[in-house]
């Protein structure tokens, strides 16, 4: 087995949780995640739920069965299942902790079976059975009687109760099976990884399509296959270098996390190694516990007193090389020799060459490193302040008298006449070699130039004050030096010439013999074309430290990280950035380069490494918690509808994003009222008094890396008042017009009881005025019989006057009996007209006849009319046209007929003498009175309302002598309590 098969040598950037950011405890066990991608942290002091920003604590006093927690993992129900000290399981619901299990009562009920034990210690662990969960104990282990006694000692037994199966791990080397009664025993073939680290080996059955026993043990890994029962070993020495005292299992969404006190290993179920890490740092410094690895491929490793650390993702799977001396942590310059040899060169001058992806020292410095210059394939050339110059040459540390360049043999001759050893020379910056006579030096003095041939001391002449940067061509035909804010050009006999200004250069870089790159400090990126003296800015302004090419593509590095641009004739398009959120180190770049399609990015914290052919890609997803609740914590979901009282609003929104440390950028707004979108680094926005209207709550977030994510925006209203809305001016109009009509129709009612009880009254006066009438009326009628009874005793007809008075006092009997009533029916008005006519007729001595005639179809018991209404036209038809007529033919009719539906026809027909007769001897005689009561009756009866009444008289005949009268009353009975429609 290769041991860089699966170990790196690199140093991965943790963030560090502890006891500051809301612990409960630094003795950390580890983490699990549940379902929704919260961090829950086990801890011996309890537990905590982690969302990025904050920990929620857990202890006894919250449901744990203890605070010492050593174990959480996730069951098939998706429960978070915790064990500890008190060996009481307990699991996590809803951010509760159910505990419900006593010392005595070790088992307790799930929802669905967890399958075999999910975990295994050993002194014991869970246990399935059945539709239950168990807490057992292996000391001392289980005795079975179907054991041989030879094999009685175990160090590990895994009892799976619901298969009827145990497997036995002894320290033989070998382990049994046993599977009901029968037992299978199998020898492993490492006997040397085996035998000596049974004793605190740790087994587990790991389920699947292709289910295997995972031993740990002391110096190793052991997978056995359950069918096959072939074996995979893995040394201990295959992933980590330093000694393993502590090993742990953890399977967790199918995957098994090895942890030990150096790193982890990821074991997948189909028995491949996915990945291993060693935490060569961080163990060194601390005591490691359980390494979790969550969804999003974050590690989280727990500590016996640091807290809990945090790896991103991005970090995890990026490769970062540092040195074991903290003072060389800051690489500054980075070199390709042409025999894919890479040097780099620290803050402080030591060198190190890369080898599989590790620094080894070459010299170790204590000073400050000036620049370095590549000679040839195999010799660098670098210089600090005290040591002067060195030559590295391939790999190793050479002394400055190899260096061979006529230059610098010897003593250095200086214009300014003084001179300086070439060993001592500490001051240069850069060198270029335009050929094998011609030299330029740019030292702390000036720019030089020297000048020589082979065998002759060369000349050299300062011809510059000190520059910044220098570059040539591939040809070495141009030279450019740079100074603060100037470009110049040298020639072959040493003159410098401007070429064009420009402030701040950084860096110069040719592409081609005719085309010069120019990076500046503060305004960006240029492009000068010799041929045609043309300057172009490339890109906007931004600080460029340095820039490399690389096939057609240029990269630079800048304020946040390193850029990939591809060069266009005007503008420079960025392809890609490598940034912190990408894996770098540090945004801080010093220096870069690139070998075989790898890019090392030196930084102030180490090497990053980035395979450039590497796709970019981006799949994670977040998980962006938003909700709205009232102060009265009524819950606003989308298209919810709030009253008008409740319009105090509280927003809260959280981005579940642990790679951003909890520095995530909000912004949000409450439309309409916002149109713009404000900023906070708060998770938390209140809103008071919201105006009844419609509101959309957008809120987007930022990640660390600047990344955008959107939540969907909640819609919702507040209702306005009842009093503010179209039902209520509805139904405050529809009430407007009620009160209206209500007022109107008590006016109309008010109006319509004065006009009833002006009707009452006037109906009152009427009766009033009626008795008046019948009162003047019976007077009348018993003076005239009065007066014909004693007309018959004057005339001694004692038995007429007796018959008479009879018939009178029968008479005045029913008249007396029906004066007092309004209305009487039809026959007892015929009865009494019958009496009233026999009475007068005997009066006038059989002067008249009489007929009564009554239309068949008339119900006489069910129709009314008014008392005393017909009497007075017969009283008057005997008296003023019957009783002039003196032969004795006198006659009187009187029919009911029906008429018109509920009308009654009353005819009256005499053959008397006639109106207009009757006129003259009434006026002659007295003014009669009858037929003015008659109307004013009439009027009365009228105005109750009880009877329409018309009247219709007419001559009987057109006899000259006996005309006779025609009266016709058409009597036309309102509705009441009397009337009938039964004629």
């Amino acid at each position: 087995m290769v041991c860089s098969l699966f170990a790196k040598a690199q140093e991965q950037k943790f963030h560090q949780y502890t006891l500051d950011d809301g612990l409960p405890t630094n003795y950390v066990y580890g983490v699990i995640e549940d379902r929704d991608g919260y961090i829950w942290v086990y801890t011996e002091n309890g537990i905590s739920k982690f969302d990025g920003y904050e920990f929620e604590n857990y202890n006894i006093h919250d449901g744990l069965p203890g605070n010492d927690i050593f174990q959480l993992l996730e069951g098939v129900d998706e429960r978070i299942w915790m064990l500890g000290v008190e060996r009481q399981p307990a699991f996590i619901q809803a951010d509760s902790i159910v505990s419900s299990f006593k010392h005595n009562e070790p088992t307790f009920k799930v929802d669905n079976s967890l399958g075999p034990i999910r975990y295994l210690m050993k002194s014991g662990g869970l246990e399935a059975q059945g539709d239950s969960l168990k807490a057992i104990l292996f000391d001392p282990p289980n005795p079975y009687s179907f054991i041989k006694k030879e094999h009685s000692i175990f160090r590990q037994v895994t009892h799976l109760e619901k298969e009827n199966f145990t497997i036995f791990f002894p320290t033989e080397g070998k382990f049994f099976e046993v599977i009901e009664s029968d037992t299978f025993e199998y020898k492993l073939s490492s006997k040397s990884l085996i035998d000596d680290s049974l004793r605190g080996a740790l087994f587990y059955l790991v389920e699947g399509e292709n289910p295997f026993y995972l031993g740990l043990l002391d110096k190793g890994m052991i997978l056995v296959d359950q069918n096959t029962k072939g074996e995979k070993l893995f040394p201990w020495t295959d992933f980590f270098e330093g000694e393993i005292n502590m090993s742990a299992f953890q399977l967790h969404r199918g995957a098994i996390f090895i942890s030990t006190n150096r790193g982890v290993v990821k074991i997948l179920l189909n028995q491949e190694i996915d990945y291993s890490l060693e935490f060569n740092m961080l163990a060194d410094q601390y005591r490691l516990n359980r390494t979790f690895e969550d969804s999003h491929g974050n590690l989280w490793i727990g500590t016996w007193e640091a807290g809990l650390h945090f790896l991103s993702n991005i970090q995890k799977e990026s490769t970062h090389i540092t040195t074991q001396r903290l003072r060389d942590r800051v690489i500054e310059d980075i070199v390709v020799m042409d025999d894919d040899r890479l040097i780099a060169i620290s803050t402080i001058g030591s060198t190190y060459s890369f080898e599989n992806d590790s620094l080894k020292p070459i010299s170790l410095q204590t000073d400050d490193f000036k620049s370095s210059f590549k000679i040839n394939d195999h010799q660098l050339l670098l210089a600090n302040l005290v040591d002067g110059i060195k030559l590295i040459e391939d790999g190793q540390l050479k002394l400055p008298s190899s260096l061979n360049f006529s230059a610098f043999q010897g003593v250095l001759k200086l214009t300014e006449g003084f001179s300086m050893h070439v060993d001592t020379m500490g001051g240069f910056f850069n060198v270029i070699v335009q050929s094998e006579d011609t030299i330029y030096l740019n030292h702390n003095y000036g720019l030089y130039q020297s000048i020589g041939k082979d065998g002759l001391n060369p000349i050299v002449k300062r011809i510059h004050d000190r520059v910044n940067i220098m570059a040539c061509d591939s040809s070495k035909s141009k030279i450019l030096v740079a100074d603060g804010s100037w470009l110049y050009k040298i020639n072959k006999a040493g003159e410098i010439n401007r070429l064009i200004n420009i402030p701040a250069i950084s860096k110069l870089l040719f592409v081609d013999e005719n085309t010069l790159l120019i990076a500046t400090e503060s305004s960006g990126l240029y492009k000068y074309s010799f041929a045609d003296r043309e300057l172009i800015k490339l890109s906007k302004d931004q600080s460029i430290k340095e820039m490399i090419l690389h096939d057609n593509d240029l990269l630079i590095a800048f304020a946040n990280g390193v850029k990939q641009l591809e060069l266009k004739d005007t503008i420079a398009i960025s392809k890609r950035i490598w940034g912190v959120k990408d894996g770098l180190l540090s945004g801080e770049v010093l220096d870069l380069a690139i070998l075989n399609d790898q890019l090392y990015v030196c930084s102030n914290l180490g090497v990053s490494l980035f395979d450039l052919n590497e796709e970019v890609t981006s799949s994670k997803e977040f998980n962006f918690d938003s909700e709205i609740n009232s102060l009265k914590n009524t819950q606003v979901i989308s298209g919810a509808s709030i009253t008008y009282d409740d319009n105090d609003l509280r927003a809260k929104f959280s981005l579940l994003d642990y790679e951003s440390l909890g520095k995530i950028k909000y912004e949000y707004r409450l439309e309409p009222i916002q149109a713009d979108w404000q900023t906070t680094k708060s998770r938390e926005v209140l809103f008071y008094d919201l105006e009844p209207g419609d509101y959309t709550f957008s809120v987007r977030a930022y990640d660390f890396y600047e990344a955008e994510i959107t939540m969907d925006p909640i819609s919702f209203t507040i209702k306005k008042p009842f009093w503010k809305t179209a039902l209520f001016y509805l139904i405050a109009g529809i009430l407007l017009l009620i009160l209206i009509w209500f007022l109107d129709y008590k006016r109309r009612e008010n109006l319509q009881n004065k006009f009833l009880i002006e009707k009452r009254q006037n109906k009152a006066l009427a009766n009033l005025k009626l008795e008046a009438l019948r009162s003047q009326m019976n007077p009348h009628f018993v003076f005239n019989a009065l007066g014909s009874i004693q007309y018959y005793i004057q005339l001694h007809k004692i038995e007429a006057a007796d018959n008479y008075l009879t018939l009178f006092a029968k008479l005045m009997r029913k008249y007396l009996h029906f004066s007092s009533e309004d209305l009487i029916s039809l026959r007892d008005e015929i009865s009494l007209l019958k009496d009233y006519l026999d009475l007068e007729q005997m009066r006038f001595e059989d002067l008249f006849k009489f007929t009564l005639k009554v239309d068949e179809r008339i119900a006489q018991n069910e129709i009314y009319l008014p008392s005393m209404l017909i009497q007075p036209f017969v009283e008057n038809a005997i008296n003023h046209g019957l009783h002039h007529r003196k032969d004795k033919a006198g006659c009187l009719k009187i029919i009911f007929d029906k008429y018109q539906g509920t009308k009654l026809k009353i005819s009256i027909i005499d053959n008397g003498i006639g109106r207009d007769k009757a006129k003259v001897l009434k006026e002659k005689v007295h003014k009669s009175a009858a037929m003015e009561n008659i109307a004013q009756r009439i009027e009365h009866l009228e105005n109750t309302e009880q009877y329409s009444i018309d009247i219709d008289i007419t001559n009987n005949s057109d006899d000259i002598i006996y005309p006779g009268t025609r009266i016709i009353i058409y009597l036309n009975p309102k509705k009441n309590e009397l009337q009938s429609n039964n004629y």
